[in-house]
């Protein structure tokens, strides 16, 4: 057995697929350019940009364990670069998912439970703290000695990032749900659906992001049981569990959003909004979207603006209030008068 098959033992517990790594690699590179496509034909959706990212991450990981399949190049040098990019693709995805859930509130605003800006980067903080876990963990693993004070370390730095991660999805699942119900309770859900004569573009963006969850919540619980079990454990010791655990459902994940795309589901203006009949109005202030107008002081100093959440509560705006009955009949030329007229308070 050659020094590079021991070297390959050593770092992966097992010789890896030389077809399964090249095969997901020109799978995610076609992903990859998938998305950069529909990320250019959808501009200014600009909240998309994560899923390039994450399929950038994950073709550059299989890329590199295709080479070290096939003994090209140092094999601790690409084993080093394949984790790093490979589990640093998870925490990317998630955040694509948080920057879809953003542009969502944004376009049913009054069903928010939290405001789209701090929805975005509330998650998104806790989402970077996982990535930069993931990345040094992996980068100062050090696999010629399990036993090191530094590959622990590096492996409880891991750990720590995918238990983040699961957490985050779990608090992220809830926050959806929230929303589904009171979109329902306020007519959204309904008005859009007889507005559409079918599933309407945002509806099935939130059904993606249940899938899209629970993708990467499985992909989560199985690097961290894969951190805590022993080395000859079947889930470590075999390939097939990170086949179809990792590759395969991050795959089926980024392909999903390829067919399913929020830029080309969501009015590409950000400052179109839903009303409670079904129907479009569109309101050229900030508030409600993912803009954040402040200075830039308060922006650095503040990015999750807790001022904002002891503001007195400003007068009503369109998208807060309730349709009197018979306004869903309205023509869609008669939004514009929608704002001058007077409405209830939701209660």
């Amino acid at each position: 057995m050659s020094s590079k098959e021991d070297t390959l033992r050593e770092l992966y517990h097992y010789l890896p697929s030389k077809p399964a790594a090249i095969i997901f690699a020109i799978l995610y590179i076609a992903s990859s350019f998938l998305h950069e496509y529909q990320y250019k034909a959808t501009r200014p959706q600009k909240f998309t940009m994560p899923f390039v990212l994450g399929t950038t991450f994950s073709s550059v990981g299989f890329v590199t364990r295709s080479l070290s399949a096939l003994k090209i190049g140092d094999p601790r040098t690409l084993w080093r670069i394949s984790t790093m990019f490979t589990l640093g693709a998870g925490p990317t995805y998630a955040g694509a998912d948080y920057f879809v859930c953003g542009r969502i509130f944004s376009y049913v605003r009054s069903a928010a439970p939290i405001s789209p800006l701090r929805t975005v980067r509330t998650f998104i903080f806790f989402d970077f703290l996982a990535e930069i876990g993931v990345w040094v963990g992996s980068g100062i693993n050090d696999s010629k000695d399990p036993n090191s004070a530094r590959t622990k370390l590096g492996v409880n730095l891991v750990r720590a990032a995918v238990i983040i991660q699961l957490a985050l999805f779990a608090c992220f699942v809830a926050v959806v749900l929230l929303f589904q119900i009171r979109a329902t309770s306020r007519g959204f859900w309904r008005a859009s659906h007889q507005q559409s004569g079918g599933t309407p573009g945002w509806v099935k963006v939130i059904y993606t992001l249940y899938a899209s969850s629970l993708l990467i919540a499985a992909r989560s619980g199985y690097h961290i049981a894969e951190s805590f079990l022993p080395i000859d454990h079947p889930l470590r010791a075999t390939e097939v569990p990170f086949l179809c655990l990792e590759a395969l459902v991050m795959f089926i994940n980024a392909a999903m959003f390829n067919v399913i795309h929020p830029g080309v589901l969501l009015p590409s203006n950000p400052h179109v909004y839903l009303l409670a009949n079904g129907m479009e109005a569109e309101d050229d202030s900030p508030e409600g979207t993912l803009e954040d107008t402040r200075p830039l002081k308060m922006k650095i100093l503040d990015p999750l603006d807790i001022k904002g959440l002891f503001r007195k509560k400003q007068q009503l705006k369109p998208y807060q209030q309730r349709p009197f009955a018979g306004d869903d009949e309205m023509m869609s030329e008669s939004i514009i008068m929608l704002g001058s007229r007077q409405r209830q308070e939701f209660r």
